[in-house]
């Protein structure tokens, strides 16, 4: 005879509603999960399309997001076969009373078997800069993790850009973290410089703009059709980290929920934003599950 708990798994419905209770609940502490977007453009040759995956805020923690936990996110990220990836920020974990960072070093080796045809890129989040106390009392210009990434094989883009070998004309532009002095509520000083990155790209190209901080999308030069940057990728926000009943209490950003997470289109150019990995200040995350976003886009 069969259980009541046997009968409940047996129910479609009811099978839905724990599946989504234990994701809403403990899901964010236990899975990883695969977000799809699609962007067209009329700027790709037709048949021509370009896949990205997103891995950003890992916040790497001895506890929620150690360093086998990010070598998962490595193989599944791997798994995909993106043509490129965008590693987004914000490598580690604060050094808290909750929280404990895993070691720079060690981690930047395992983020070094990301593989990817055009190339493994990276910016460098608000934290990366935070917790570099070095770059807070100005004694250093760039965060420690930039030199180590460099070395490891991976591409940072400090307010610069580079032309893919792609079919298509694809420029890939990257600025620094908008927030990267740390300061009072939302007051913080930027190391970004967005004319700069910007600089090299042609009009006619495709240009994808790398930015930890999506708060850069509405500061973009006006785009027209011959408009230097057509899509923003972005992490930061981890999507509010907690959700509750389809609220997110806390976002850090001046727009609030506006760029809080997801795909948004405005004038005509394109925004993603991923829900990222791991967990800022406390390891809280809740209703809001850690993603690898893959973006596809395609003419059209």
């Amino acid at each position: 005879m069969a259980s009541t708990y046997d009968r409940n798994l047996s129910d479609p419905h009811r099978a839905g509603f724990f599946k989504g209770f234990a994701d809403y609940w403990w899901g964010a502490y236990t899975r990883i999960k695969v977000t799809k977007r699609d962007v067209l453009t009329p700027k790709l040759a037709p048949g021509e399309s370009l896949t990205i995956a997103i891995v950003s805020d890992i916040h790497a923690d001895q506890r929620f997001m150690p360093l086998s936990r990010v070598a998962e996110v490595v193989e599944k990220t791997n798994a995909l076969k993106p043509d490129l990836i965008y590693m987004g920020g914000d490598l580690r974990a604060q050094d808290n009373r909750w929280m404990t960072p895993e070691p720079l070093p060690e981690l930047v080796d395992v983020l070094a078997d990301l593989r990817a045809p055009f190339g493994v890129f990276a910016t460098t989040g608000n934290h990366d800069w935070w917790d570099d106390p070095a770059t807070q009392r100005r004694d250093s210009l760039e965060p420690e993790c930039v030199p180590l990434l460099r070395a490891a094989g991976i591409t940072v883009l400090r307010n610069e850009a580079v032309q893919l070998d792609h079919p298509s004309h694809i420029w890939v532009s990257g600025i620094d973290s908008q927030w990267a002095y740390e300061g009072k509520g939302r007051d913080h000083g930027s190391a970004h410089d967005l004319e700069a990155a910007l600089s090299e790209v042609p009009f006619e190209a495709f240009g994808l703009l790398l930015a930890h901080e999506p708060d850069i999308f509405p500061k973009l030069p006006k785009r027209d059709l011959n408009g230097p940057i057509d899509l923003v990728l972005s992490g930061h926000t981890h999507g509010g980290q907690i959700k509750v009943f389809h609220t997110r209490p806390i976002i850090p950003s001046h727009y609030g929920r506006r760029y809080a997470y997801g795909h948004r289109i405005e004038d005509g150019r394109d925004l993603i934003v991923s829900a990222g990995l791991g967990c800022s200040l406390l390891p809280l995350r809740f209703g809001v599950m850690p993603e690898i976003t893959l973006v596809t886009v395609r003419s059209g």
